[in-house]
């Protein structure tokens, strides 16, 4: 807690309780950011895959694989057939035997997208042209498109990820709530800051608010309203200022009903006192 509070103190008024942060609220943004981070490296991944010469070449590869097992569907189409076209494959293959028809179409697919590699591999310029249709120079921007993929995909990252948590830190860092014998007063803001300075008998409501992570880290937010209004100046909610992760929120809120209470009870009793006086003269 920084000196705000105590600069705005009067000298017959003392702190009755501060507001503790819970820094467990600043883990929420972290986990977005995580969360983020693993769909932008698994997205970057996918991308990469499909849209790089090599993955492109293995997908047109792929597909024309999947024509020619249609085809063998359609020629094989009675259990016999198929069973002897299986025990072909094992008969060529005897490292790598099938039982069905399912395990020999996808060892097919299997060879076809190892054939499909070891051909990019031993020449990527012939299989580059063949897939842009011998247009010059689309090598190379086929080459360059998931590099720029990625950048756009890490500056999405930095920009939905960072920069949300960068604010909603320096909002965090800059709160400062206290309840003393006479007020509640508090700060919330950096470069745009709200005040607040209510006297006990000026307060309308202290809520308590909580998200469900809120509830599971033990963070909450502090709503203080006035009479009469919503909040105490343009920059406050509609039922009130928000103080947010703030970890003894009920504390706070039974500390306050606690001093409202006893302040309304003491303007009772001074206001029965002076109705006594006055018929007492």
């Amino acid at each position: 807690m920084s000196q705000y509070i105590e600069n705005h103190l009067s000298k017959d008024e003392v702190i009755v309780l501060k507001a503790k942060k819970n820094i467990l609220y600043l883990l929420m943004p972290f986990i977005l950011c995580l969360i983020i981070l693993v769909a932008a490296i698994v997205g970057q991944v996918m991308v990469n895959d499909k849209l790089s010469p090599k993955g492109r070449w293995v997908e047109k590869q792929m597909e024309a694989c999947e024509r020619v097992i249609t085809q063998m569907e359609e020629l094989y189409s009675t259990p016999e057939a198929k069973q002897e076209e299986i025990d072909s494959y094992n008969a060529e293959n005897p490292n790598d035997t099938v039982d069905n028809w399912k395990e020999l179409c996808d060892a097919y697919r299997d060879l076809c997208r190892e054939e499909a590699e070891k051909m990019f591999d031993e020449d990527p310029d012939y299989c580059i042209k063949v897939l842009d249709g011998n247009i010059v120079g689309s090598s190379k921007i086929s080459t360059l498109l998931p590099t720029i993929l990625t950048a756009v995909i890490w500056v999405a990252f930095a920009l939905i990820g960072l920069l949300p948590f960068v604010i909603k830190l320096l909002r965090w860092l800059s709160i400062n709530l206290a309840l003393t014998n006479k007020r509640v007063v508090g700060k919330i803001g950096i470069l745009r800051v709200n005040s607040l300075d209510f006297h006990l008998d000026k307060i309308d409501h202290v809520q308590i608010k909580a998200t469900i992570f809120g509830n599971l880290l033990h963070y909450y937010s502090l709503v203080i309203a006035s009479v009469g209004g919503a909040g105490y100046n343009s920059g406050s909610k509609k039922d009130g200022e928000y103080f947010v992760g703030i970890a003894n929120a009920q504390e706070f809120k039974d500390a306050a009903t606690n001093a409202i209470e006893q302040h309304a009870e003491e303007a009772r009793r001074a206001q029965a006192e002076e109705i006594a006086r006055a018929m007492g003269k």
